[in-house]
């Protein structure tokens, strides 16, 4: 149900909140917390922002490749969104040099062991899971 009347196929965190009920709007003012823990396991690649999204090493790619991100035409476009015939195709908005250009090498490298799967969906896993937690002795004195 909340899939279908607030995230339209975007996911939690790539739905809007404006014109939202209060308690959608109350988990979108902590939604920054659930990401901070969210790893995102890429299948079909239609509901995971490539750029906002933790689903290569650990920590968005927008934090990775800064530079590139900066440069990239579609910010807010999900995996799927830079596929075409098998290959990565992600549009820049001008032609790449220096520290920028290592950058794009090595994501571009990293880029190429990745495979979308048509029929899978995209998952979210929780990084932060409890741990159990063993009681400390109590102090002795000597």
């Amino acid at each position: 149900m909340l899939d279908a009347k607030y995230m339209k196929r975007k996911g939690f965190f790539g739905s809007p909140y404006n014109g939202t009920s209060q308690f959608w709007k109350g988990l979108h003012k902590v939604k920054h917390l659930f990401q901070w823990g969210a790893e995102y396991i890429v299948r079909k690649g239609d509901r995971t922002r490539f750029w906002h999204d933790s689903w290569i090493g650990g920590m968005p790619l927008k934090i990775q490749f800064r530079g590139v991100f900066e440069v990239c035409q579609k910010p807010d476009a999900v995996v799927r969104d830079f596929r075409r015939e098998g290959e990565w195709d992600i549009p820049l908005r001008r032609s790449l040099h220096g520290a920028v250009l290592l950058e794009w090498e090595k994501l571009w490298s990293i880029l190429q062991d990745i495979q979308l799967d048509d029929y899978g969906q995209d998952e979210v896993s929780w990084l932060w899971r409890s741990q159990q937690v063993t009681p400390l002795s109590p102090c002795t004195t000597v």
